[in-house]
Order: C-alpha cells, then sequence, then structure tokens
C-alpha cells in the first residue's frame, strides 16, 4: 500500500516517525508531504519541514515531496496513486480535499495530538478514522466541549456515536521510538558518566508563556528589592506577590534545590528545552547538559528520558512520556491564580476531568514551587519511587494497554481500510 505522511512542521516526526517506521517494517511504500508554504522565520521558523531535515528510519527508505497549496497536495497525492494520508491533528485542508479524494479511492486518517486535541477534537468525525490514546482522552474532550460551548449538545451526542467505529483508541504510539535508542550511546554522545544517575529538568517556558508580572517579575526574577519595587506598579496580587517576593518563590530558587539535589546524589544534570525557550544563564551555568531539539526521530526528549532516572517539568505531556520510559516524574504546580496560561476553561477541564494525569503518586508527583523548592534540597531518589501497581493504572488510563504495540496498531486499522 501507498501511505503518505503530511508534515506540516519537521517536529511532526517526533509524533509521525514511529508509525512510518513500522509501514516501512510491513513493506508499505511511504511518501512524506511537507508543506513548504510553512512560516521560515518568526518564532516557530525554526520547525519549517525542510525535506533536508528528514530523520533516517530503521527499516527502510521513503520518498520526500513538497508542496505548496492545496491544488499542488491534491495532484501528488493522486499522481503517485497514494491510497491513505496520515496527519497529525484534523488540518483545515482534509475539510476541502478529503470529499475529493475519497471519490478517487484515497482514505484519510487522523491523530490525536496530545492535549490538543481540544482543537481539532470537534472535526474527529470528518476523517475515515481517527485515532486517539485511550477512552479517557474523549471524555475529557466531550467535557471540554460541554464546558466552553464550543460544540452543542447534538454535535457532541453525534460524536459519542462514532466512538469504537470511527474513533479508534490504539495507545500512545509515541512510545514505540524508545526500541530504536540505544541508552549507551546517548550516554557516551552527551558525556555523562555511567557512574551517575540522571536528573532531566525541563525548565519552565518563559518565552512562549504569555507575558504578564507574575511570570516576568515574580517567578522570573531574583532581586528582592527590585521586585517589590516593581510590585508597587501591579494592579493585581499584590499582597500574594510581595510574600511570594519575599519567600523567593521563584526559579532561580528552584534550580540552585535542584543543583543541591544533584550534587548530594551524584546525579548529571540533563536539561532539555526548545528554540523558542532559549534556557536563562543561571541554568545553563548550572546544568552539566543543556539540549534543545536536536533530533525528531528518535526525538531528543525520549533520548533524554531514555538515560534518566528522575524527570521534572512544569504542567507538560512530559509526564505521559516519562511514565511510557519507566521515569518517576515531578510536576511542579504554580497557582492558577498566578500563572494566567492556567486561567482557562481549557485547562480548568483539564484539571476537573483528568487532573491525576499530573498527579498521581508513584508515577508523577505534583508539588507547588515552594514544595518543589523545600523537598529537593534534601530529597534523594528513594522520595520518588516507580510504583508498578500504579504505574500500570497510569496506562491503562492515558497511555494504552500494556502491550506497547500502538503503532502497529494504527497501521492495522490503515490496512484495513
Amino acid at each position: 500500500m501507498k501511505i503518505a505522511f503530511l508534515i506540516e512542521r519537521n517536529t511532526y516526526f517526533r509524533f509521525l516517525g514511529v508509525i512510518i517506521d513500522e509501514a516501512l517494517r510491513r513493506g508499505h511504500e511511504v511518501f512524506c508531504l511537507h508543506d513548504y508554504s510553512q512560516p521560515k522565520v518568526g518564532s516557530k521558523g525554526y520547525q519549517f519541514p525542510d525535506i533536508a531535515q528528514t530523520p533516517h528510519f530503521k527499516n527502510g527508505k521513503l520518498v520526500s515531496l513538497s508542496y505548496q497549496n492545496q491544488s499542488e497536495l491534491k495532484e501528488k497525492i493522486l499522481q503517485k496513486e497514494i491510497k491513505a494520508v496520515v496527519s497529525l491533528e484534523v488540518p483545515a485542508i482534509i475539510l476541502n480535499l478529503q470529499k475529493e479524494l475519497k471519490e478517487k479511492g484515497v482514505y484519510w486518517v487522523c491523530l490525536q495530538n496530545s492535549f490538543d486535541i481540544a482543537f481539532s477534537g470537534i472535526n474527529m468525525d470528518k476523517p475515515d478514522r481517527f485515532f486517539a490514546y485511550t477512552l479517557t482522552w474523549t471524555d475529557w474532550l466531550f467535557e471540554y466541549f460541554k464546558k466552553t460551548g464550543k460544540a452543542s449538545r447534538e454535535k457532541i451526542d453525534e460524536l459519542k456515536k462514532i466512538v469504537g467505529a470511527k474513533v479508534k483508541f490504539v495507545g500512545f504510539w509515541g512510545f514505540g521510538q524508545s526500541n530504536a535508542i540505544d541508552k549507551n550511546e546517548i550516554r557516551r554522545k552527551w558525556g555523562i558518566p555511567q557512574s551517575k544517575k540522571v536528573f532531566l529538568l525541563v525548565p519552565f517556558p518563559f518565552d512562549s508563556s504569555l507575558k504578564h508580572f507574575w511570570a516576568r517579575f515574580v517567578y522570573g526574577m531574583d532581586n528582592k528589592f527590585l521586585q517589590l519595587f516593581l510590585n508597587l506598579f501591579n494592579k493585581t496580587n499584590k499582597n500574594r506577590f510581595v510574600l511570594q517576593i519575599k519567600n523567593r518563590e521563584n526559579d532561580r530558587q528552584l534550580v540552585g534545590s535542584i543543583r543541591e539535589f544533584c550534587d548530594k546524589n551524584n546525579a548529571f544534570l540533563l536539561v532539555k528545552s526548545r528554540v523558542k525557550d532559549p534556557v536563562r544563564k543561571y541554568l545553563a551555568k548550572m546544568a552539566d547538559k543543556v539540549l534543545y531539539d536536536e533530533s525528531f526521530y528518535p526525538t531528543t526528549i525520549m533520548e533524554c528520558l531514555a538515560v534518566s532516572d528522575i524527570c521534572l517539568s512544569f504542567y507538560s505531556t512530559v509526564a505521559m512520556e516519562s511514565a511510557c520510559s519507566g521515569v518517576p516524574h515531578i510536576c511542579v504546580a504554580p497557582a492558577k491564580e498566578d500563572w494566567r496560561d492556567l486561567q482557562s476553561p481549557y485547562f480548568e477541564t483539564i484539571f476537573e476531568k483528568m487532573g491525576d494525569f499530573f498527579n498521581f503518586p508513584g508515577v508523577s508527583w505534583k508539588l507547588s514551587i515552594p514544595q518543589a523548592i523545600k523537598k529537593l534540597e534534601g530529597a534523594s531518589f528513594l522520595d520518588f519511587i516507580l510504583n508498578e501497581n500504579q504505574l500500570e493504572k497510569y496506562h491503562q488510563k492515558f497511555i494504552g494497554d500494556l502491550s506497547g504495540n500502538y503503532a502497529a496498531n494504527v497501521v492495522d486499522e490503515i490496512e484495513s481500510l
């Protein structure tokens, strides 16, 4: 079968790579269709889907083609006699092209993109198949639609009817790329001594977070007198911020506690950020190694987790990737009143319907900023031990069954079309 994957950003290989490799292993002819209409400048310009950045796949070679617009995409799909198109989420282009392609015998399937399912899930009845991780995610999605009014009750009922038919639960397929990672080679490449355990830090996303007072001048600064002075001109949460400033509940102090943890426990401090969120100078000095997106498949974050003994991040799907990798996770949880990014129906429904995604003791421990600063100063790895029973429950709720054959499940469904 000829299968094509829509590559709108080079980071899409993080999600699609393992499925591509599985399709190649089965002998399918694979095409990657790169959207060259994407911007090359701006905060996400580095994610331009350059064909030259296509990863190498262990199970064979694929064909890479570029397109500039909808008509060119349609032409190349039909020209190459592609039978199935795979995309992340439900891009607008499918709503325009699918009917014409279906008449030519071309199927279109779409994949959940973690919590971003909230933005494209309203159209998950449009493709021939929509693949989600587990039932928990669609339950959360319907709750989000109900809370926000983004879908009518009738529409929600319609979507619920296709669960199990068009919507298939296949597990978190990104997990499969761990099979392509050589832990010893990663340690050698990054200069991590075999004698050291690894503390992985995914730092606070200052540059991609909304610019507001708390992020910039309370959590993001460590100069008590300047902070108190600036707070005089702040119009909200003044007294709350005064306490945080006086107690030094900020990023520099948290990073210092993590460094202290590493020094006491003979651990290597590995930092993984993104190009759009460059690490701060003090963190770069304290870290043993700073990485950005060095590889899209296997993705750098999964390479990091493959050699890590613990991972700390803020509210992030890294919690799920840590669980997949068998790595205990700490979620540092800023207060909703402070971090404006959390003040939306999107996050409200996450916390209400599936808040234990981040707070699942034995898998992921949720700590406030002051709790994290205090606890890490005197803690050891023994304070965060993975519990196998809890891990199994977490898998079943958020990731999928324990088989791990998630990419194979996706390809099975494509073949069945």
